[in-house]
């Protein structure tokens, strides 16, 4: 038998006669069900899946060829095991896990059948209908040892199961597995001497019956089940001495009509032949003699049980009623079939269930504990590459640091000479700066002399003087405020004092009004009404509002309006300085603050622009621990804020 490996779909006509086979098997008609597979093995798809259910049902369509079934039963579970990583646990596994208990049982291999179950109970789960099914089997095996209170309470156990069982079972193997759970429960009992408590569970089971009958159910499933209900409830009668009802009721079991094979009202018959013994009915008793006898005759392979309470009630008739010899014959093949079943069952008498159990999950407890050695193995393998690994990857670690070390020292050792070199370029620069702020002061004065002193110069003369004054202007403005930033010490402490932060900035706005007047613009002022004391440096926080004002009139059109108002919180205020003028453009908003920037252009009017104001004014700003940020449209206008921290020693906050 081989499984395939590939994934193809499964054909429906294939699906439809899976399920003919099933119904043939389950209708007892093996040579039918395993001659529709037998013709559909050519085409069957490569399916793990699919094909452990066709083996499955071949396995049951064996009927007694015990080889066969289990080559079968082999074949199904192997299907699903060698295409399911780890323990599967498909449907199908479960089925094949108790087909293959089956096998091993019916082969007298016991202790092999109970590992199929327990594999087959672990991995079902709980209230499922595969859980119900192997506890059945399990009580069956209770049941051949003779220990009947533990058959009853497995089978009561797996009717409960079966009952909560929501899965897709077809409805008249359900009926089955429900139907034999109930029946056998009652007959354990009722050979435990437990007569109450067979007479419960067989009404039970005739209800269940009534219930499924008033369904669309076939009657071919049915009919089997009230047999052998009748036959069983005839018998606890009898065993009660309850004559009359035992024969109605063992007469109804006969009396059903049931399609081939009809061996199965061989026990009935047996029954009352016991009964007929028992009251006197010897016209009776020979009678269904005669009709079980032809039963058994037609079916040779019927059960071994009812030929052998055959021989032994034909035994007592014969005797009873003056035949010695056939009552001897008829003995003689009682003994002698019963010492083959005794013979058959010993190894099973012998067998302790509970015990077999165990050892079977103490072996796969020694298994896992085997493969988790194994994988703790693996594991130290692992960690010690990882440790060698680790100590490589530390090493390499070490020696980058250390030569990132020998970098650091270098780079610093650079910085600090760059450091001198700097602060010596800036003292150069800072001499030369004032002497050079001497010579074009004298020269921007001197024009402005000239221009305003001699009314007779020519246009184009007084053009290039202004020119001069303006270029003298410009490279001043220049020089101061690369004084006020690049060429400044970075070491100075800027020394504060509490002043009124507002006062500073209202000094700085009235001077700056003429500023503005002369480009036709108006300065809208409001003020905050409350005092804004803050830990400030006049001269430079002056010098920061100072140039983002003038920014402002720079950068806005003539006859527009610049606001400028304070707002006090808790803990700050917060100073806004909106323009309507040019707004800076998105491309630009990130280098608005760098020195020099390159962001950096003309004013409405001309102006010179220089790239350092807003540049000095952040820094300025920074310094006393506050924050100057922008918004902007570009055509609109430009907002920028300055929020500043108030100084909680005046009470403010």
């Amino acid at each position: 038998m081989s499984c395939g490996k590939e994934n193809l779909d499964t054909d429906k006509e294939f699906r439809i006669f899976l399920k003919q086979a099933d119904s043939l098997n389950f209708a007892n008609q093996q040579g039918a069900a395993l001659a529709i597979l037998e013709a559909i093995r050519p085409i069957l798809p490569k399916l793990p899946a699919v094909q452990s259910e066709y083996y499955q049902l071949a396995a049951d369509a064996s009927g007694h060829d015990l080889e066969q079934m289990n080559l079968y039963a082999d074949s199904a579970l192997m299907c699903i095991e060698m295409h399911t990583d780890g323990r599967p646990k498909t449907k199908v596994y479960l089925a094949a896990l108790i087909k293959n208990g089956e096998v091993k049982f019916l082969r007298k291999q016991y202790r092999e059948a109970l590992r199929y179950y327990e594999l087959a109970r672990q991995v079902s789960g709980i209230e499922s209908c595969n859980d119900g099914s192997v506890t059945g089997k399990i009580a069956g095996i209770y049941f051949d040892q003779k220990n009947y209170r533990q058959a009853a309470t497995y089978w009561s156990e797996s009717y409960r199961l079966l009952e909560s069982c929501q899965e897709d079972e077809s409805r008249e193997k359900l009926f089955s597995q429900k139907h034999n759970a109930l029946i056998h429960t009652g007959l354990a009992y009722q050979y435990a001497g437990d007569l109450d408590s067979a007479r419960h569970y067989y009404q039970m089971d005739l209800k269940f019956i009534q219930a499924v009958s008033r369904s669309s159910m076939d009657w071919e499933s049915i009919a089997p089940a009230l047999i052998s209900l009748y036959d069983h409830m005839g018998g606890l009668e009898l065993d009660a001495k309850r004559y009359t009802l035992a024969d109605s009721l063992l007469k109804a079991s006969v009396t059903v009509e049931v399609p081939e094979p009809d061996v199965m009202k061989v026990p009935p018959l047996l029954k009352l032949a016991n009964l007929y013994l028992n009251t006197n009915q010897r016209e009776k008793a020979a009678a269904v003699f005669k009709s079980s006898e032809t039963l058994l005759n037609r079916h040779p392979s019927a059960d071994q049980a009812s030929r052998l309470s055959w021989y032994e009630l034909y035994s007592r008739y014969s005797y009873k009623y003056g035949n010695p010899a056939d009552a001897y014959l008829y003995l003689g093949k009682f003994n002698r079939l019963k010492d083959s079943l005794d013979l058959s069952s010993s190894s099973l008498l012998k067998l302790d269930i509970d015990r077999e159990f165990k050892s079977i999950n103490q072996q796969q407890m020694l298994e896992k504990l085997a493969q988790a050695n194994w994988l703790k193995k693996v594991y130290i393998i692992v960690a010690g590459l990882m440790v060698v690994f680790a100590i490589v990857i530390i090493l390499f670690i070490y020696r980058s640091l250390k030569r990132n070390r020998r970098n650091q020292e270098e780079i610093h050792l650079k910085n600090v000479q760059l450091e001198k070199l700097n602060k010596n370029n800036i003292k150069i620069m800072r001499i030369m700066a004032h002497d050079l702020r001497n010579p074009l002061a004298g020269i921007t004065g001197l024009a402005d002399i000239i221009l305003i002193d001699d009314p007779a110069l020519t246009e184009d003369t007084r053009h290039m003087i202004t020119l001069i004054k303006n270029t003298g202007t410009n490279s001043l403005e220049m020089i101061n405020e690369l004084l006020d930033s690049g060429l400044a010490e970075n070491e100075d402490i800027m020394v504060t004092e509490v002043q009124d932060a507002e006062e500073i900035l209202c000094d700085c706005v009235e001077l700056l009004r003429f500023k503005a007047a002369d480009k036709q613009q108006q300065i809208k002022y409001i003020r905050n009404k409350l005092p804004t004391f803050a830990h400030l440096n006049y001269p430079k926080i002056w010098r920061a509002f100072n140039n983002i004002i003038v920014n402002a009139i720079k950068f806005s059109y003539p006859d527009s309006t610049i606001r400028i108002e304070v707002t006090l919180n808790a803990d700050d205020l917060l100073i806004s300085i909106a323009d309507s003028g040019v707004g800076i453009p998105e491309k630009d908003r990130e280098r608005v603050f760098d020195m020099f920037s390159a962001a950096k252009k003309t004013g409405t009017s001309g102006e010179v622009p220089f790239g350092l104001g807003l540049s000095i004014s952040k820094s300025i700003i920074e310094k006393h621990n506050g924050r100057i940020w922008f918004e902007s449209q570009a055509g609109v206008g430009t907002t920028f804020f300055i929020r500043l921290p108030l100084a909680k020693k005046h009470g403010i906050i």
